[in-house]
C-alpha cells in the first residue's frame, strides 16, 4: 500500500478529491435531531416505559426560569409582580400549555378545624402582608428546593410545552426565541433580578445551536 502510495501520488491526490467531493455532495442531506430518543432503539424497554407513561400523562417539556434578586430579597410587592408577569407570559409562547410559579401556587394550611385552600398571593399584592406571605412559602416542603429555593431567596419559573415534533429545530427555535424575548423584557424592567434558564427544551437548544 505504502509503494503505491508513494509510487502514483497525483492518482492518490485525484481519489482523495473525488472521496472528499462525493461527501460534500451528501452534506446538504445531513440534519441534526435535538430529540434524546434517537439514540434508543424502538425497542429499548426504557423508552417503551417512558412512552406509555408520557401518552398516559404528558410529556415532560420545560423551560425553567431561575429569578433572583441581587439583594436577596425576593418578597417585595415589585418582584412578586415581576414573577406574576412572567409567569402569565406563557399564554403568549408558541406551544406552551401552562405554567407554574409561587404566583399561582396553591397553599393548604389549617386554621383550626378548617382546612384552607387559596392562593399563597393573593390579587392586590399592595394590601399583603409580605413578610408572613414570606414566612409561609419558606416553611412549606412542596415549595422548598422547587418552586422556591430552600433560603427563600430564589424563585423558579416553569413553563411546559407540547411540541407537534414535526420540525424539531424549527419549533425549538421559536420556543428560544419567545422565551428570550420574555425574559428580555424582565431584566429591562429589573435590571436588579438576575435571570438564568434551564429545562429540558433550552438545553436542546443549546446543543442544537452548538451542531
Amino acid at each position: 500500500m505504502g509503494d503505491f502510495i508513494l509510487g502514483r501520488p497525483r492518482l492518490v491526490l485525484l481519489l482523495a478529491l473525488l472521496l472528499t467531493l462525493c461527501c460534500a455532495a451528501g452534506a446538504k442531506n445531513l440534519k441534526f435531531n435535538p430529540d434524546y430518543r434517537v439514540f434508543f432503539a424502538a425497542d429499548n424497554p426504557d423508552l417503551i416505559a417512558l412512552e406509555a407513561l408520557e401518552k398516559r400523562f404528558s410529556r415532560a417539556e420545560t423551560v425553567v426560569i431561575a429569578v433572583a434578586p441581587a439583594d436577596g430579597e425576593l418578597f417585595t410587592r415589585e418582584r412578586l409582580e415581576a414573577i406574576r408577569e412572567l409567569t402569565d407570559s406563557w399564554s403568549r409562547l408558541p406551544y406552551a400549555k401552562g405554567a407554574s410559579s409561587i404566583s399561582n401556587y396553591i397553599e393548604a394550611r389549617a386554621e383550626g378545624d378548617d382546612l384552607l385552600a387559596e392562593p399563597l398571593l393573593p390579587d392586590d399584592l399592595a394590601r399583603a402582608d409580605l413578610a408572613a406571605v414570606a414566612r409561609r412559602a419558606k416553611a412549606d416542603e412542596r415549595l422548598s428546593g422547587g418552586l422556591l429555593s430552600v433560603k427563600g431567596d430564589v424563585a423558579g419559573v416553569y413553563l411546559y410545552f407540547e411540541l407537534p415534533h414535526q420540525n424539531p429545530p424549527v419549533e425549538l427555535n421559536a420556543v428560544r426565541a419567545a422565551v428570550n424575548a420574555e425574559v428580555a423584557q424582565l431584566r429591562a424592567a429589573h435590571p436588579e433580578l438576575r435571570v438564568a434558564l434551564g429545562g429540558v427544551l433550552m438545553f436542546d437548544a443549546a446543543l442544537q445551536e452548538q451542531l
